[in-house]
Order: C-alpha cells, then sequence, then structure tokens
C-alpha cells in the first residue's frame, strides 16, 4: 500500500471522528472566538494540509516507480523531464531559505548526487523536492502543471472525467474545489471566520478531500502505467488524453446495491460484476495484492456512496 495513501485516510479517519465531536449549531458556539469555532479553524487548516501533503508525496511516489520500474530518464515525456528538473531547482531553493544554515551543504550535496542520476540510460530516482516545494502551499495551478507534464492537455477535464466516473459530477469542477478550500484554509489559519460551518467541514472530509485526492491519484498513475507499457515494448511513449479515461484507463468502482444486498463493480459505468458481501471481501484482498484486475484502479464506495477506499496499480 502506498505510505501517501495509508497516512491520508488514517488522517481522514480522524479529522471525520473530530467533526463528529464538533457542536452542531451555531447557537452552541457563539462567538467566532469561541472554543467552538477555534476547533473548526484547527481541524480546517489540519484537512487541507492532509491533502496537500498526499498530493505532494504520491506525485513523488509515482514518479520513484517508474524509475524503480527501470524507466529512463530519457523516455520520460519531454514535459515531466523538465518538471522534475526545473522543479527539484526551485523547490531546493525554497527549502534552503528555511533551513539551518549547518544543513544546507548537505542538502545541496544530496539533491546533487539525485539530479546526476537523470542521464541518458540510468534509471532515475526522483528528488523529493522536484514538486510541492517550490511555495509555502499548492496551488490549483501547481498541481495542473504536474498533471500536463504527465501528457495530457486539460487538466480540468482530467480531473473531471475520473470524478464523473466516481458518479461525483454534482461537486463541479473538481479543481475549483481545491481552490475554495485553499481559500478556506487561509482564512482559518489567519482570521477569526464569522459563520460556524460544520456542516461544510463534514462535507470537505467525507467528499470533496477522497474525491480530490483519488482523481488526482488516478489521473497520474494511469499515465504512468501508460510509459512503462511503452517503455517495456521498446516503442516511443505516444499520449493523447482524447478517449485515454474514458476508454483506455481502467477504472473500476465498486457500489453497494442495497436492493441486492451486494456489490456491483462498474468499469467505465458499465456493471462488469455483482457479488455477495463475503465474496467481494475475497475479490478486494486479490485487488490489494494485483491478481485480479491487474492494471486497474479500483475505488470502492460504502452503503452512503462515500468513497470509503482506493486502490492504485502501483505503490
Amino acid at each position: 500500500m502506498s505510505a501517501a495513501y495509508a497516512d491520508f485516510a488514517a488522517t481522514l479517519q480522524g479529522l471525520r471522528e473530530e467533526a463528529a465531536e464538533l457542536p452542531p449549531t451555531v447557537s452552541v458556539a457563539v462567538t467566532a472566538r469561541s472554543a467552538a469555532h477555534l476547533r473548526l479553524n484547527g481541524l480546517t487548516v489540519a484537512a487541507f494540509s492532509a491533502l496537500e501533503d498526499f498530493i505532494k508525496r504520491r506525485a513523488h511516489e509515482v514518479a520513484c516507480w517508474l524509475g524503480k520500474k527501470g524507466v529512463t530518464f530519457d523516455w520520460l515525456p519531454p514535459s515531466l523531464q523538465s518538471e522534475i528538473l526545473i522543479g527539484t531547482l526551485k523547490g531546493l531553493h525554497h527549502s534552503l531559505e528555511r533551513a539551518d544554515k549547518s544543513d544546507r551543504d548537505v542538502m545541496i550535496q544530496l539533491e546533487a548526487l539525485v539530479l546526476a542520476q537523470a542521464g541518458e540510460n540510468t534509471p532515475f530516482s526522483p528528488s523529493k523536492y522536484f514538486f510541492g516545494h517550490s511555495t509555502s502551499n499548492l496551488s490549483e495551478s501547481i498541481i495542473k502543471t504536474l498533471i500536463k507534464a504527465f501528457g495530457y492537455s486539460d487538466a480540468d477535464a482530467a480531473m473531471d472525467e475520473v470524478a464523473r466516473q466516481l458518479s461525483y459530477p454534482h461537486l463541479g469542477r473538481v479543481m475549483e474545489q481545491f481552490t475554495i478550500l485553499a481559500k478556506n484554509r487561509h482564512t482559518a489559519a489567519h482570521a477569526f471566520p464569522a459563520d460556524y460551518r460544520r456542516a461544510d467541514f463534514e462535507a470537505d472530509v467525507k467528499i470533496k478531500l477522497p474525491v480530490l485526492a483519488a482523481c488526482f491519484d488516478t489521473c497520474i498513475s494511469q499515465v504512468a502505467l501508460l510509459i512503462l507499457k511503452n517503455f517495456n515494448a521498446g516503442v516511443g511513449h505516444t499520449f493523447s488524453q482524447t478517449g485515454f479515461l474514458e476508454k483506455t484507463a481502467q477504472i473500476r468502482v465498486a457500489e453497494w446495491d442495497s436492493a441486492k444486498k451486494g456489490w456491483n463493480e462498474l468499469l467505465h459505468g458499465k456493471t462488469v460484476k455483482q457479488s455477495s458481501k463475503s465474496e467481494f471481501q475475497r475479490r478486494l484482498v486479490q485487488f490489494r495484492l494485483q491478481t485480479l484486475a491487474i492494471g486497474h484502479t479500483v475505488v470502492v464506495k460504502d452503503e452512503r456512496g462515500l468513497i470509503r477506499d482506493w486502490i492504485q496499480p502501483l505503490i
């Protein structure tokens, strides 16, 4: 299991438990500086930080996975090569400014070794600084730039297509939701919001954060599989976003059918498997071991239609 995902899932569970303990009405939280308001402010900051942490770490995991599979740096899309090199330099520069002077020389020496691995015929190991470390906080534009670096021509459309397949088109544009979350975090960290939005926070940790994380993860993971496939086949890497997520990428969604008391598995919106509770649990183990539905992203939704888990074909 991805370490980034495991930590994100654990944090989300903790945030949901905290949300359930918050006072439900504004009458209980009388002022913007009341204990309930302050607690909600802190949780809002923590929730967005968890999403940022996942996106940064997951991007690094996926890039590392390609290197571990033997893909050479020169085989990556040129835009991704550039993002790794320039992103590392920008991220290191930003981090050096905030590091202790005694640590700076060691940081530079270590990163120089990492950058030196980006040769034409050498499997690479990207620096942890390559994405998300050039500024204090992630922004919508930074995330879109990375998604485009993997080959997508329209990052918004890619994220929205995954959300559609997960049955969340009602959220609207996915990346716009990220910007809303970022603004809420900024307000919570630097001001005392007058309104008490416990219900909004619950929706964030139950719906928006997992949808955003799952969409981002799926976009870059499925393209990484294609890069490896082309590399192993010895053919040039070509990628067109048109039809990729709709037809080529394997996005499997498991939903609970309350009427039939069983599980439906959908691929590209069409049911491909129905199973009982016990059978689905066995299948879930096989999904995790990658002995079933190899190459598939598997998203599991609970009885309420909320994402409770997802499994990517690479870690």
